[in-house]
C-alpha cells in the first residue's frame, strides 16, 4: 500500500522535473531534438534554444570493407578509410587467384554517393598506372556501386557488398 506522502513527492519531483525542461529551452524543442538530457539547452535561462554545443549527427560514409565483381569477371576487394582514402585490389578476368592490380586514391562520400577525381590504376597486366576518376553509389555498411572512368575512354563497372569483419577488433595473437 502506497502513502500518500510518497504520491506527493512524485508529483512534486514530476513538477520540478518540467519546469526545469521549460527553463532548459523549451519542452517542444527537447522532444523534437529526439532526446531529453541535461545538455538540452545548451545553457541556459528560458527560451536558450541554442544546441550548437551538443553532438550533432555525422551522415555515414563510404568507409569499410567491401568485395565483389565486375561485369568482366575481375574479382574486387575494397578499403575505404575514415580519412577518405581508398583501395581496391582486382584480379585477373574470371581468374580470382591471379592479382591484376590496384585501384588506389581519395574520395568523397556523402549521402550514398561517392567520388573521386584522384583516381590511379596500378595495373599488372602490362598497361601500366592509368588515371582515373570514380563515381558511384553506395547503401552504409550494404552495398556499393562504382564506375572507373579513365582518361583514354574506357571504363570498369563494379559491385561490391559490405564485408562486416572490418567492425572487429583485431586480435594481435592470431598475427
Amino acid at each position: 500500500m502506497r502513502s500518500k506522502g510518497m504520491n506527493t513527492v512524485r508529483w512534486l519531483l514530476a513538477i520540478c522535473f518540467l519546469s526545469w525542461l521549460v527553463a532548459c529551452g523549451s519542452l517542444v524543442s527537447c522532444l523534437n531534438s529526439g532526446f531529453v538530457s541535461v545538455a538540452c539547452g545548451g545553457g541556459g535561462g528560458y527560451g536558450g534554444n541554442d544546441h550548437s554545443s551538443m553532438p550533432q549527427p555525422t551522415a555515414p560514409s563510404a568507409e569499410g570493407l567491401w568485395t565483389g565483381i565486375t561485369p568482366t569477371g575481375r574479382t574486387v576487394g575494397g578499403l575505404v578509410l575514415d580519412d577518405a582514402s581508398y583501395w581496391v585490389f582486382y584480379t585477373a578476368r574470371d581468374n580470382p587467384s591471379v592479382l591484376a592490380g590496384l585501384v588506389q586514391g581519395t574520395g568523397t562520400s556523402h549521402s550514398g554517393s561517392f567520388g573521386s577525381s584522384n583516381t590511379r590504376d596500378f595495373n599488372l597486366e602490362g598497361t601500366g598506372i592509368l588515371a582515373a576518376t570514380m563515381s558511384g553509389g553506395y547503401v552504409p555498411n550494404k552495398s556499393f556501386h562504382g564506375t572507373i572512368a579513365y582518361f583514354n575512354g574506357d571504363t570498369e563497372n563494379f559491385t561490391s557488398t559490405y564485408d562486416a569483419k572490418s567492425e572487429s577488433t583485431p586480435n594481435l595473437n592470431l598475427v
